[in-house]
């Protein structure tokens, strides 16, 4: 076996021109692998454009992945939007192919659904192996009859199923999938992320990265709490920042009064000035209904920077007791006392050992190594 192996990343989630954040977390994984094996990512999207072509390629390099992105067309017969749909796949797997030179000797498929359906084409067609790395709350909130379906068929024929938390592996296998799984983490770029050389004197920030979606977040909880805070101090300010648009959470500060005197909600900003937010940050708040394990908390973590979240997914898995409180989710009393606590003892915390923590659990090199590992197990 070669030392380094071909590893087409096929993704339902990743980077683009009409959400340059979503799935920054796959090429993330895809470049941590990088440094061990050769790696291509491949990535289908509708166009959202009615004067589109029927297909458009972009192709770029960063960080020793190539990255292909393949537009189309969405029919207007549903009848013909799967064939298209796996069409431009094939399409850009023949630009994967060309770029390695050699057939590819696995495929991590990254979110089971919708793109597993073309590496179960690939395993069917040309026996390439793969093994799924799942991200999706899908599993935790309960896909839909079809979705279920289609997960038990593409989660059996895989090799190996590595969920990024422990949390999610159980649900997963709740649905009848028993493949052979092993639990590896969302990676985080420790020498982006990591701690102030000190922190700012005035008031405490405290910060929230997020879609915003409040079905989700419960972005109306937190902003209730922090106006219930406001009343009693004002030694606090409440940062957000939106992958979304944010003009909804903008509407309920100014209703509270709150708008840019307390809160502060920004717009979707580059992952280097989200570092600098984190670093200058005091707390980092999350009180979500329904997680996985947000790549924001382990971020937040390996910044030196506490965090405050509600007990829910896999999130109590990595979030320690030295490094953040847990709380119920739905529970604004019990997250108001935590805020409180928290800002009037800030040492409580130990800074020290989350920062380790992060870097040897979340690091490019702990993560690229352990799917390296991982693909060689699945290919003997």
């Amino acid at each position: 076996m070669r030392k380094r192996l071909n590893v087409l990343f096929l993704a339902s989630w990743y980077p683009n021109r009409y959400q340059p954040a979503l799935g920054n977390f796959v090429r993330r994984h895809a470049g941590a692998v990088a440094a061990y094996d050769q790696v291509a990512a491949l990535f289908v999207c509708a166009a959202r454009e009615s004067s589109a072509p029927a297909y458009e390629t972009q192709v770029s390099d960063s960080e020793g992945v190539r990255s292909v992105v393949v537009y189309y067309r969405r029919p207007r017969l549903r009848m013909w939007r799967f064939w298209r749909y796996m069409r431009a796949h094939w399409r850009g797997y023949k630009l994967v192919m060309e770029y390695f030179r050699s057939p590819a000797d696995l495929v991590h498929l990254n979110v089971l659904l919708p793109a597993g359906l073309f590496a179960l084409y690939l395993r069917w067609r040309f026996r390439i192996p793969y093994l799924i790395t799942e991200h999706s709350t899908m599993f935790q909130t309960g896909p839909g009859p079809m979705e279920r379906r289609l997960a038990r068929v593409i989660g059996r024929n895989a090799r190996l199923i590595c969920p990024v938390s422990d949390n999610l592996g159980d649900a997963i296998a709740h649905l009848g999938i028993r493949t052979p799984r092993q639990t590896i983490p969302n990676v985080v770029d420790t020498e982006l992320f990591r701690p102030a050389s000190a922190r700012a004197n005035g008031k405490k920030r405290v910060l929230h990265v997020s879609t915003l979606d409040d079905r989700q977040k419960n972005i109306s909880g937190i902003l209730h709490v922090i106006a219930r805070l406001a009343a009693r101090r004002d030694d606090f300010e409440l940062h957000l920042i939106s992958e979304l648009d944010p003009d909804h959470v903008v509407q309920q500060a100014t209703e509270l009064g709150l708008y840019n005197r307390v809160i502060h909600v920004h717009r979707f900003m580059p992952l280097e000035k989200v570092a600098d937010q984190m670093r200058g940050a005091d707390l980092f708040l999350m009180f979500s209904r329904y997680e996985n394990l947000p790549c924001v908390i382990i971020e937040s973590m390996a910044s030196g920077v506490p965090v405050i979240s509600t007990d829910v997914g896999g999130i109590r898995e990595r979030l320690l007791p030295p490094f953040g409180v847990l709380i119920p989710s739905e529970d604004e009393d019990a997250l108001l006392s935590a805020l409180e606590t928290a800002l009037d003892t800030p040492g409580s915390f130990d800074v020290g050992a989350m920062r380790e923590y992060a870097v040897s659990h979340f690091s490019k090199e702990a993560v690229g190594r352990r799917f390296h590992e991982a693909y060689r197990k699945v290919l003997e």
